[in-house]
């Protein structure tokens, strides 16, 4: 069975966001990186978790990776775009506001994201024509899938949030057809 781009991308943040639950309250090393910004130990090992979920699903498709950089064949039409723990200040500070982030560029369109909180157990994910929620407690069947309403698939491509940083960026571009947005 073939999964979709969309279940990749949401299967990666969910596989991501349960790392960083996992490390959260723990003493965290942190790497330096340029302009006073830094990573953790928990960055790392997010990454390389949603990087094993793309690259057994994926293996062809290039990887842009906020702490390992560009992987995969330079000329690839399709390139992952991964921000492993944005809100990394906030998650070292032991402050419960972080997500795990992963997107599908295909060619010059953003065609899947997810966007996965570790701590309300909750991924939000488009596959570019629908926007989802999964939430780990609830009881709504299928598998915990909700759809939701019109609007909000073209939100979780193109809305940047209020002081986002780098990680807003995954999610910036719209793909076409993106604002056609049904309700169900």
């Amino acid at each position: 069975m073939t999964i979709s781009d969309a279940e990749v991308a949401r299967t990666a943040a969910r596989a991501g966001a349960d790392v960083v639950r996992a490390g959260f309250g723990t003493p965290q090393a942190r790497m330096e990186k340029t302009g006073g910004d830094f990573a953790t130990a928990a960055d790392l090992e997010s990454e390389r978790a949603v990087l094993d979920v793309i690259r057994a699903a994926r293996p062809g498709d290039a990887v842009i990776g906020e702490e390992s950089g560009r992987t995969g064949a330079a000329g690839a039409e399709r390139v992952w775009l991964v921000d492993p723990l944005c809100g990394t200040l906030n998650y070292a500070a032991r402050t419960m506001l972080a997500a795990v982030n992963v997107a599908l560029r295909v060619g010059r369109d953003v065609t899947v994201a997810a966007s996965a909180d570790p701590f309300a157990g909750e991924v939000f994910w488009t596959d570019g024509a629908h926007a989802f929620v999964w939430r780990a407690h609830a009881a709504e069947p299928p598998g915990n899938r909700r759809q939701l309403g019109a609007g909000a698939c073209a939100g979780l491509l193109s809305r940047r949030p209020a002081g986002a940083g780098a990680c807003a960026g995954l999610l910036s571009r719209r793909p076409a057809g993106a604002g056609r947005v049904r309700a169900s």
